[in-house]
């Protein structure tokens, strides 16, 4: 089996292309495929790429230090996506040149873990003082 040529990948600059030319207001984002192996210098090739190409949002949600962050966003004149990372807080990955953070799946994560939690409780201890309440009326309705 052979490699896909660049162009023809997924997420490619010709892809980017054709999404911005049928778009009806909406924004394109362009989004590296770098969280298997994180490379700084190739995710810069490949978002420089997907800038030139129209992307009006670069992602890079295999970033996982602030430097790398900062060096990335340095580097494109485009806003940049990151994917949060519980280590790292809003403030400082503003700071480094974020301008959008995504959670990804981790809200959704956050919320199985405390399910496993509190199931484990109920199982092996018969507690129940996980369960815990609904979110507060206020919240819901200011949401």
């Amino acid at each position: 089996m052979g490699t896909i040529p660049a162009w023809q990948s997924p997420g490619s600059p010709r892809q980017a292309r054709s999404a911005r030319r049928s778009r009806t207001g909406t924004e394109s984002a362009s989004y590296s495929q770098n969280e298997a192996l994180p490379d700084l210098e190739d995710t810069i090739v490949r978002l420089l790429a997907f800038e030139a190409a129209g992307a009006d949002v670069l992602y890079a949600p295999g970033l996982s230090n602030l430097e790398d962050i900062r060096v990335l966003c340095g580097a494109v004149a485009r806003p940049v996506n990151v994917l949060a990372r519980p280590e790292l807080t809003f403030g400082a990955l503003v700071e480094a040149g974020a301008q959008r953070i995504s959670v990804g799946g981790a809200l959704a994560w956050s919320t199985v873990n405390a399910l496993v939690e509190a199931a484990t409780a109920i199982r092996d201890e018969g507690n129940f003082s996980l369960l815990g309440s609904s979110p507060p009326g206020e919240w819901l309705r200011s949401t």
